[in-house]
């Protein structure tokens, strides 16, 4: 197995690559409703876990202080370690009541086989934007947008890149499936439940796009996306089917 230390490495060379310090202070400066840059860490119990699955939500409501924050730091490195630091930090322990992280813990505890074990960070969480403006989608931060979404794709991309996960759980609603299509190549796609549960492949990675975990009455397709990626044969998937992008 990788070690954590060299997977974090890893991690923090490719957010290097993809955005910078000035970059940053400037939406900062443009904008001061933007949360704090999110960006995943990686735990030793995710790289150890028999199946990797990672969870991708919409964006955070709040996070880290405010992008204003970045001011503080004196390069990208510092802010990068920061913004990981408190990625780890908020998985050790989540939001109770939180419906997202409900599910996440949901999740760890299949992971384990136990309704009443979970196991602390062994599962991967990301999200679609990397910021979010007046605590919901960047959509409204018109100015910034365009910039916020190719910052939030190429982070995304490259934290499925190094984070390597067997399957992916996007629990991000029908609403962003626009973005999860110009996010991603996506192929073998199948409906099984119109704007509620949808089996596709991101990028090779095999995937399922379901509801929320806000809207309640999500939690049956909810369950199943997690039952089907957890029967995943890994080994019998081919690349081999012809894209398919269906409307849902």
């Amino acid at each position: 197995m990788t070690s954590r230390l060299e997977v974090h490495q890893a991690l923090t060379a490719r957010y290097q690559e993809i955005v910078s310090l000035e970059e940053l202070r400037l939406m900062a400066s443009e904008n001061t409703k933007l949360a704090g840059l999110f960006v995943s860490s990686v735990s030793d119990e995710y790289l150890s876990s028999h199946r990797r699955v990672m969870i991708v939500g919409k964006e955070t409501r709040s996070w880290s202080g405010g992008l204003g924050r970045v001011h503080d730091f004196p390069n990208i490195n510092a802010y990068l370690q920061h913004a990981m630091d408190g990625h780890a930090s908020y998985l050790r322990k989540p939001q109770p009541t939180s419906k997202f992280f409900q599910f996440y813990r949901e999740v760890s505890r299949q992971m384990v086989g136990d309704k009443h074990a979970v196991l602390p960070r062994s599962v991967a969480w990301a999200n679609m934007f990397c910021l979010s403006y007046e605590g919901k989608s960047p959509v409204r931060a018109k100015d910034q947008f365009q910039k916020i979404e190719t910052l939030s794709r190429d982070l995304l991309r490259a934290q499925i890149e190094i984070l390597k996960p067997d399957v992916i759980l996007f629990v991000t609603g029908p609403g962003y499936d626009k973005y999860l299509k110009k996010f991603f190549h996506i192929s073998n796609g199948s409906v099984i439940h119109k704007k509620s549960l949808w089996s596709f492949s991101a990028d090779k990675t095999p995937a399922f796009r379901t509801t929320h975990p806000q809207w309640e009455k999500g939690k049956t397709h909810r369950s199943e996306a997690l039952a089907l990626a957890l029967a995943l044969n890994l080994s019998a998937i081919t690349t081999s089917a012809p894209d398919a992008v269906q409307a849902i």
